[in-house]
């Protein structure tokens, strides 16, 4: 992994316990970086694969910034009724993939097991 993404998960699962709101607010300015360089620097791919993690980026972002309007789900769970309701579904499948690529996965894996989690709640693992 890329040192500066190492670091960069060090510095997000060092503010985790004791401030989880600036674990927070980190993530979600590195992932709308992620967003901006997908559409103005990372030009060498298809459109459509540029809109599609433009999309997965928003759906991501999206519980980080309003909380308060998402519930964590299953893969399986038919979401169309929660998004009728105005609430954005999060799926522990692709937060993992976005934590891991964030370098921040194991203060958030430690502090799932600790909340009693199991871990077959996420397929990803």
């Amino acid at each position: 992994m890329n040192s500066a993404v190492e670091k960069f998960g060090q510095i997000v699962d060092g503010q985790l316990t004791d401030r989880p709101e600036v674990s927070r607010k980190l993530l979600i300015t590195a992932f709308r970086l992620n967003g901006w360089f997908g559409k103005h620097i990372f030009k060498k791919t298809t459109p459509a694969r540029l809109e599609l993690a433009d999309i997965c980026n928003r759906v991501i972002i999206q519980p980080f910034v309003h909380p308060e309007q998402s519930a964590m789900v299953n893969i399986f769970t038919p979401c169309e009724l929660l998004q009728n309701f105005g609430l954005t579904p999060m799926f522990p499948e692709a937060l993992s993939c976005y934590l891991s690529g964030a370098g921040a996965e194991r203060g958030f894996i430690d502090a799932a097991e600790k909340a009693g989690i199991p871990e077959t709640f996420c397929s990803y693992h």
